[in-house]
C-alpha cells in the first residue's frame, strides 16, 4: 500500500483525518472523500483546495454545511441540494437562487 493510499483510506474512515495528512498527499480525491465524511474538514484544506464539489459534498451531507460555502459559490446546484436537505437552509440562499424557485 502506498502512502497516498494510506492517507485516503484514513479520510475515508475519517474525514478530520485531513488535518494530519501532508499538503503534498491532499489531492482532489483525498479532499474529497474527507468532505464527504466530515462537516468539518473544509477546515483542513486551503482555498485553492475548497472546489465546487467540496462545497456540494458538504451540503449533501448535511444541509446546513451550506451556511460555510461562500456566497459567490452558492449555485442553483448547491443551494437546492441544501434545501432538499434541511428546508430551513432556505436563509443561506442568495436572492437570486429564490427567485428561481419562486418562478419554478
Amino acid at each position: 500500500m502506498t502512502a497516498y493510499e494510506v492517507y485516503l483510506a484514513m479520510v475515508k474512515e475519517n474525514g478530520d483525518n485531513l488535518y494530519s495528512v501532508p499538503d503534498k498527499f491532499r489531492t482532489p480525491e483525498v479532499c474529497l472523500a474527507a468532505a464527504k465524511e466530515s462537516d468539518a474538514a473544509f477546515l483542513y484544506m486551503s482555498e485553492a483546495q475548497r472546489t465546487p464539489e467540496i462545497y456540494l459534498a458538504m451540503v449533501r451531507k448535511k444541509g446546513w454545511n451550506l451556511c460555510f460555502v461562500p456566497e459567490k459559490l452558492r449555485t442553483p446546484k448547491i443551494c437546492l441540494e441544501a434545501i432538499s436537505q434541511d428546508p430551513g437552509t432556505i436563509v443561506w440562499s442568495p436572492w437570486s437562487i429564490l427567485e428561481l424557485l419562486a418562478l419554478a
